[in-house]
């Protein structure tokens, strides 16, 4: 699934509620850390950051424009609707990336990251009813399963250099010391590999992530991918 998915699908909703093109609408981007922004009809190109509460107002005003005019209607709508699944689960995909308080190791960082879903049942029950009604329900675990805290790895040297390897404790997992820390790639970042780390670097990252589960619930971690391996201890440990 691409974004153009998304697009096409944010076109057709607008159209088939009979909406004014006039107004923006969000623009979606296959960079993971920009996961909103906005192009408006005369194709003007705006970023949208966590500090922007401006810009991000402008996208839940665009929302809940969408919202009021599906109404009590959704279920209905979604039957005719010409929105494709995977159009309407890059739609429900739209997060918004919270940055915490890194984490620091001797010569690397952990960039703490919440993704939070922007289109929820109690933020905008019509709209969310009405994708996921064309999503599916097997779709909608898929989605779900990217949702959550997690930790990037960030190389301090040169100049802090953020790589593709991924951390995340296991969201239904039981709280039990020390807990099972994965690891695997995602899409963007200088390229680590992380299979070839030694037990000290490995058990270092660990004793560090595992320090955010005093103020973290470990259900609010992001759930691990089919691909992703336990990082720290592993069985031999």
């Amino acid at each position: 699934m691409g974004t153009r998915d998304a697009h096409n699908a944010l076109d057709a909703i607008t159209d088939y509620l009979d909406l004014p093109r006039t107004r923006q609408r969000p623009r979606l981007h296959a960079d993971s850390d920009v996961t909103v922004s906005f192009e408006d009809y005369a194709g003007s190109l705006r970023r949208l950051r966590e500090s922007e509460e401006v810009r991000y107002g402008e996208f839940v005003t665009f929302l809940t424009g969408l919202d009021r005019a599906i109404g009590d209607n959704a279920q209905r709508l979604a039957t005719q609707s010409p929105v494709k699944p995977s159009g309407a689960s890059q739609l429900l995909n739209i997060s918004f990336v919270s940055l915490h308080e890194p984490l620091y190791g001797l010569d690397y960082l952990l960039e703490v990251r919440e993704d939070r879903p922007v289109i929820t049942e109690a933020h905008f029950p019509s709209l969310h009813l009405y994708l996921i009604t064309i999503e599916g329900y097997d779709e909608k675990l898929k989605r779900e399963a990217g949702h959550g805290y997690h930790f990037h790895y960030v190389q301090a040297r040169p100049q802090g250099r953020r790589t593709n390897a991924l951390f995340t404790f296991h969201p239904k997992e039981p709280l039990r010391y020390p807990n099972n820390l994965y690891w695997q790639y995602h899409g963007s970042g200088h390229n680590v590999r992380i299979a070839q780390f030694r037990q000290p670097r490995r058990r270092a990252i660990h004793s560090a992530a595992e320090q955010s589960l005093n103020v973290i619930q470990k259900s609010d971690f992001r759930h691990p991918s089919q691909k992703a391996a336990v990082l720290y201890p592993r069985r031999k440990d």
